[in-house]
């Protein structure tokens, strides 16, 4: 069962004109940018065609790699030089846009009102 697996990815992206979108991934690594070979494509004119790699390790932990962009990649307000093991909820920096990085054990979610039904996996306990 594919929920089953721990190297689940989530990339909650902020576009610089405020909109938002929702990547899911269960690929050993992930590319982001803004041309055709991105796997996670975001409509950013200082996003590199190929900026930014994600690596999920076999042990669920998380690589980012910048892929030698022209902005760069900036993480916990540092420019990404070396590959960098990310934390769950860490924010990449890419050109204008913001990616959240979601991964591992689920992260705790902003209280819902009253009566709000939830999508997403059951919880299995």
């Amino acid at each position: 069962m594919a929920a089953a697996k721990n190297n689940g990815l989530t990339l909650r992206i902020t576009g610089p004109d405020g909109s938002t979108a929702e990547a899911v991934s269960e690929a050993e690594s992930v590319i982001v940018g803004s041309g055709a070979q991105a796997a996670v494509k975001i409509q950013d004119p200082r996003v590199s065609n190929l900026h930014v790699m994600l690596k999920v390790d076999k042990d669920g932990s998380v690589t980012a790699i910048d892929l030698g962009s022209e902005g760069g990649t900036e993480v916990r307000g540092q420019r990404l030089v070396l590959p960098t093991a990310l934390n769950p909820g860490d924010v990449l920096m890419v050109g204008g846009s913001r990616v959240e990085v979601l991964f591992g054990a689920p992260q705790p979610e902003r209280p819902l009102p009253a009566g709000a039904r939830v999508a997403g996996p059951v919880f299995q306990g």
